[in-house]
């Protein structure tokens, strides 16, 4: 799988609601294979390496953006529907925590 944003699980969608509450969401599938969101969406890096709201430009070049090859300069973690964010981020803290081990890092009782 290439190590894009398109394939990450970090790639969200915020939501601003009427109450000013943001509200963030995973891409769907639908959005991932179109790379586009509906006008009331902006895209975003659940990790912070990019934003929409940070740099409005991006909506423009949306597509180049999440088919960047990123390699190590990011997050990455493939994505895994139906996980919330909130997991997303401790199985990414685990499997970091673990690499340093040079041990698989898809076990759950790793020792160094």
């Amino acid at each position: 799988m290439n190590h894009c944003c398109k394939n990450c699980h970090f790639l969200a969608k915020t939501y601003t609601g009427p109450n000013s509450q943001e509200n963030r969401f995973s891409w769907d599938a639908d959005d991932r294979s179109m790379c586009h969101l509906a006008d009331h969406y902006l895209a975003e890096c659940a990790k912070g390496v990019w934003s929409e709201r940070i740099d409005p430009t991006l909506k423009d070049r949306l597509k180049e953006v999440l088919l960047q090859p990123r390699k190590d300069d990011c997050f990455f973690l493939e994505v895994h529907p139906g996980m919330s964010f909130q997991a997303a981020y401790e199985l990414f803290r685990i499997r970091n925590d673990n690499s340093h081990c040079g041990v698989a890092t898809n076990t759950r009782n790793t020792v160094c």
